[in-house]
């Protein structure tokens, strides 16, 4: 723990001194590790599709990075997706 609390001292000062409590967890199995230029060909899918096809709404897909983190952000922004769509096509609509 102490290297890992050098090390984020570096990043941000003073943390050290500032911890309460901490706990290591080891995983059974480690994370995801993507290739060199993964991400940039990811973001490049992700653009074509969403140019391509206006409706499609993905979420929790991972697609840059696996994580809890990308996957609520992709959940929110499409929430809103579709919260506009349905504001967009309600200015239209009647109520009946």
């Amino acid at each position: 723990m102490a290297a890992a609390l050098t090390e984020a001292d570096k990043v941000l000062p003073g943390l050290a001194d500032k911890l309460i409590f901490s706990r290591i967890y080891r995983w059974e199995h480690g994370a995801v590790q993507l290739p060199p230029g993964m991400i940039c060909k990811q973001y490049a899918l992700r653009r074509a599709l969403e140019d391509e096809f206006d409706d499609l709404c993905v979420a929790g897909d991972g697609l840059y990075k696996s994580s809890l983190e990308v996957s609520f952000l992709t959940g929110v922004r499409a929430a809103h997706h579709v919260a506009r769509r349905f504001i967009d096509s309600s200015d239209h609509e009647t109520p009946y």
